[in-house]
């Protein structure tokens, strides 16, 4: 049976971080392609708040908010023109 949007995870491509899920990554690429770097900013902020809230274990680290957009950075395959903090 061939359902249209079905697919198996197997087939589509790989997470840089799939800790994160392919939810995030597909707002990662979603910022990448926004027109101005404020938008890019902006959406960055809520892509780190979403992640933070969906693995909310790296709160234990004490500089977790540098690893969150250090693992946004990788997840946009250093494509995000943004002034990161």
């Amino acid at each position: 049976m061939n359902i249209k949007g079905l697919d198996y995870n197997t087939k589509r491509e790989a997470l840089s971080m799939p800790e994160y899920g392919r939810e995030i990554q597909k707002m990662v690429d979603l910022a990448i392609q926004l027109p101005t770097k404020e938008e890019r900013l902006c959406c960055a902020k809520s892509i780190v708040k979403m992640m933070e809230s969906k693995v909310p274990q790296i709160r234990e680290n004490a500089d977790y908010k540098q690893t969150l957009w250090d693992h946004l950075y990788l997840m946009s395959g250093k494509a995000l023109d943004i002034d990161w903090p």
